[in-house]
């Protein structure tokens, strides 16, 4: 299972109420709202019936904000999320191995296999593996102890990431229980 981690969006609403825009602290160059300790609300001049949002860190939170826009009698009429960073913990035994897997069927997948992160670090070992696929945004990152997804601005392209990265990592397991 990914877990949604540190959202960026853009919130577009039909108008930015006088009602809604009495909750946000006048700054001078824009209005501010702050939820919960992390959550930030920015509505910059230059930007018309735009609400910018960062400091999500799940899915709880970012309901949280929906529930704010619905509490105050605001529709929403678009969400853009800028960046996005989903994670699962995955231990992969024999990272190396893994890797040199990844290397010999790079050929068998539709999807692009990066394997040029060596010597990112004093032992020369490899540190990552990413994933890409032509038809999805943003990148499956393969480390030793996790799987996150980089970038993925639609549920369309985090199915596909998600659904590729299992199945890459199925083939390892079955190729390795072959050889034992």
């Amino acid at each position: 299972m990914y877990e949604l981690r540190n959202i960026k969006c853009v919130i577009e609403l039909d108008e930015i109420s006088p009602k809604l825009l009495s909750k946000f602290e006048q700054r001078k160059q824009n209005n501010i709202l702050r939820l919960k300790q992390t959550i930030v609300l920015t509505i910059y001049r230059s930007s018309y019936n735009r609400i910018h949002v960062t400091g999500i860190k799940n899915t709880k939170d970012f309901q949280l904000i929906k529930l704010f826009f619905a509490r105050s009698g605001t529709k929403i009429k678009e969400v853009q999320v800028n960046n996005t960073y989903w994670i699962k913990r995955y231990l992969i035994e024999r990272f190396l191995d893994f890797a040199q897997f990844c290397k010999k069927n790079k050929h068998l997948f539709d999807f692009n296999i990066d394997l040029n992160s060596f010597a990112m670090n004093m032992d020369g070992y490899l540190n990552v593996i990413y994933l890409r696929h032509k038809n999805a945004t943003g990148t499956a990152v393969i480390h030793r102890k996790c799987v996150t997804l980089l970038g993925s601005k639609t549920l369309s392209s985090i199915q596909l990431l998600t659904n590729r990265v299992d199945l890459i990592l199925q083939a390892y397991k079955n190729a390795c229980s072959q050889k034992t």
